[in-house]
């Protein structure tokens, strides 16, 4: 909890134009029981974010110090990578947690400046003999950053919908099911991440405890047995229809074969963007057919 004053400091105005902002409503408050207010920081990042306003003093808010605006480089992904590639965890924090603060979507943060840099990591194992060190460093450095925009993100409304998801069996990577989530949670939802490698049955069993309206599955290894895939995600999508979830898919190795299916809540995507365009138009299904 911030006082209008830290909040201030933070932003580079008068405390009175922080009090404004509360007493009008663009910042909730609570009141402490002598009257005095009282900001959530994830409101506080909120009201940043929807508003664009550059930080004056961002390490006030236990953000990084460089991450007062976006990287004017003309590639920001590039930027991160180089930043990764360094091992220099401050410079990448800043890259990530400014774009975080100019308001971009996170489906476009992924989709636009993580993906493509851990992408061009991933490469460096066949080619430099300190590639898998320099991949897995720059892991830990954006799952941590990650983390902390999952934590600085508004708690979900009471009542808001259920998302469930994960990667499916065989499926190691936990990151880009990760970003699914906060997409989700940024849509609102109350989503709930079960991570890599969940089993099919855990997941059904997600859909009948919690009566999501959606459920995500993130496809990065490749499977050589599609056949299971695609009987184990027809079971899933029954599962879900009985609380009108739909089931997206997505991710760099998910099944052609997906594309081509038919029931009426299967979503393939290809991008996050996707998917976030997909919930802000109201997430109707694709097709009206029998699953």
């Amino acid at each position: 909890m911030l006082t209008s004053r830290e909040v201030a400091q933070a932003l580079g105005v008068s405390e009175s134009s922080a009090k404004r902002w509360a007493d009008s409503g663009q910042i909730p408050v609570t009141r402490t029981l002598g009257g005095h207010r009282r900001i959530r920081l994830s409101d506080a990042i909120r009201f940043i974010r929807d508003k664009r306003l550059p930080l004056a003093r961002p390490d006030l808010l236990g953000l990084p110090a460089g991450a007062t605006s976006f990287s004017a480089a003309a590639t920001p992904w590039a930027a991160l990578r180089d930043a990764l590639l360094a091992g220099d965890e401050e410079r990448a924090l800043e890259s990530i947690f400014s774009a975080f603060l100019d308001g971009d979507p996170l489906a476009e943060i992924a989709d636009g400046l993580i993906s493509p840099a851990m992408e061009h990591l991933g490469t460096l194992w066949a080619h430099s003999p300190d590639g898998i060190l320099v991949e897995h460093r720059a892991f830990d450095i954006v799952m941590r950053a990650l983390r902390r925009i999952q934590d600085l993100l508004p708690r979900p409304a009471p009542g808001a919908p259920v998302a469930v998801g994960g990667a499916p069996p065989g499926d190691v990577y936990t990151m880009p099911s990760l970003c699914a989530s906060l997409v989700f949670q940024e849509a609102g939802f109350r989503a709930i991440n079960l991570g890599a490698q969940t089993p099919w049955e855990t997941l059904i069993l997600a859909c009948r405890q919690y009566g999501p309206r959606a459920v995500w599955l993130s496809f990065s290894t490749e499977r050589e047995n599609g056949e299971d895939t695609i009987a184990s995600l027809r079971r899933l999508a029954r599962e879900g229809r009985k609380s009108g979830a739909i089931v997206y898919c997505g991710g760099a190795a998910m099944p052609e074969a997906i594309e081509k299916m038919k029931p009426e809540n299967i979503q393939p995507l290809r991008r996050l963007a996707e998917l976030e365009s997909h919930l802000k138009s109201g997430g109707e299904p694709r097709e009206r057919s029998r699953v």
